[in-house]
This record gives structure tokens, C-alpha cells and sequence, in this order.
């Protein structure tokens, strides 16, 4: 049997991934008629389904807006759950790969800086421990990117001055390695469970340290 959220649409008719050690032969003819019933029509649901991939590969950026309300609440789930859905098959984790960002709106009236209100730390910890496929998905291609917001708002940091309505913060290097290592970490889980390349997997690692690290990295092979 297999989850329909692991089908693609190919013109009027639909595919499948299936693992090279998955066979289907007569030995299975039997197994197979115990579990068929009653006949239910899906292809409504199939199509809409794949109507939402569709549009989540043609995206450009996708943004994932995370409101004061849900933060206070520590509303968790629904958005690790949106994550789990970038997941649902090869075709559309490899279309969103560099494509997601995240940002909190909601405090704009609140002097301090995101990375200093407890609520927004506690709910960027969680979330960072959670997902483990930030390095593949975010798009690191500038400042504001959701990797540097997760690190600043679940390291450890000094305030070394300020200069009108702006900060200048300092990580020590203990603290980017804490960031780097889940980051890492959660990538190599990531692809090893999506038989992901090596050859991407070295690839997003280095956008996340240039990312982190503001400079080029050449990464050890």
C-alpha cells in the first residue's frame, strides 16, 4: 500500500516512487484482496492534492508569516506540520529546495529586538529542534534569511552597543558551532531520509555557513 501524498500527476494519469527493494508479484495477490472493500472514488481529492504541489513548485519564494497571537500561544504544531508537507514527495522537495523564508510580525510596537523577547526564543527553540530540514529549505541568498533569524534568536549573545533604534550584538564562536551543528546535523538526517545527494548536501551546507558566517566558505571534502 502507499500514502497518496507520494503520488505526482503526470498528464491525465499519476506516478509513484517505489523503492528498488518493493516488488509487486502474485505471492501478493492474496494480501491484496483481503484489504480491498468497497470501491471509493478519490481522484477529487488526488487532484487536489497535486493542484497545491503544482503551485508550490512554480512558487518563487515562499513566505511563512508567524503572528504575535501564535507565538504567545506557542501554537507549534500546525507549523512543523507545514514543514512535513514540503515533504510529501521527491519531485516537490527538490522544487522547494532554496524557496521557503520565514518571518514574526505582530511586534513592531515592542522596543526590543525579536532575539530579546523570551516568547519569540522559547518558540524559535522549539521549532529549530523540531524541523529538521531548515537547511535545505530556507533560502539563504540574503541577510534576512530565516537561518540567521533562527540562530539569533536561539544563541546566546552580548550587546555591545547601540547605535539609535539598532543593535550591534556579538556570538561568540561556541555559538555559531552550536547553530552550525544542529543545522548540519539536521541536513544530513534530512537527505539521508530522501536519498538526497551528496553532491546537495555539500551544497546547502555551504550556504548555511556563508549564511551564518556572512563570508565565503570553501567546506572540507
Amino acid at each position: 500500500m502507499f500514502q497518496f501524498e507520494e503520488t505526482s500527476q503526470a498528464g491525465n494519469n499519476w506516478t509513484i516512487i517505489v523503492p528498488f527493494n518493493q516488488e509487486l508479484n502474485k505471492s501478493v495477490k492474496g494480501e491484496l484482496s483481503s484489504l480491498t472493500g468497497m470501491v471509493t472514488d478519490y481522484v477529487s481529492q488526488f487532484e487536489n492534492y497535486w493542484k497545491v504541489n503544482k503551485q508550490l513548485e512554480e512558487c518563487g519564494l515562499l513566505m511563512f508569516v508567524i503572528g504575535r497571537d501564535d507565538v504567545e500561544s506557542y501554537t507549534i504544531i500546525p507549523f512543523i506540520d507545514v514543514f512535513k508537507r514540503l515533504e510529501a514527495n521527491k519531485k516537490l522537495i527538490l522544487a522547494m529546495r532554496n524557496k521557503v523564508n520565514i518571518m514574526i510580525y505582530g511586534y513592531d510596537d515592542d522596543e526590543r529586538e525579536l532575539y530579546q523577547i523570551p516568547e519569540v526564543r522559547k518558540w524559535m527553540t522549539t521549532v529549530l529542534e523540531n524541523i529538521d530540514s531548515w537547511g535545505f529549505f530556507l533560502n539563504m541568498d540574503h541577510n534576512l534569511s530565516g537561518i540567521n533569524i533562527l540562530h539569533l534568536c536561539t544563541r546566546d549573545y552580548k550587546i555591545l552597543g547601540r547605535k539609535g533604534d539598532q543593535f550591534k550584538v556579538d556570538f561568540s564562536p561556541k555559538e555559531f558551532k552550536k547553530s552550525l551543528d544542529i543545522l548540519f546535523d539536521g541536513l544530513n538526517k534530512f537527505c539521508m531520509r530522501h536519498g538526497i545527494s551528496q553532491k546537495i548536501n555539500e551544497e546547502q551546507s555551504q550556504k548555511i555557513a556563508e549564511c551564518l558566517l556572512q563570508e565565503k566558505i570553501e567546506l572540507k571534502k
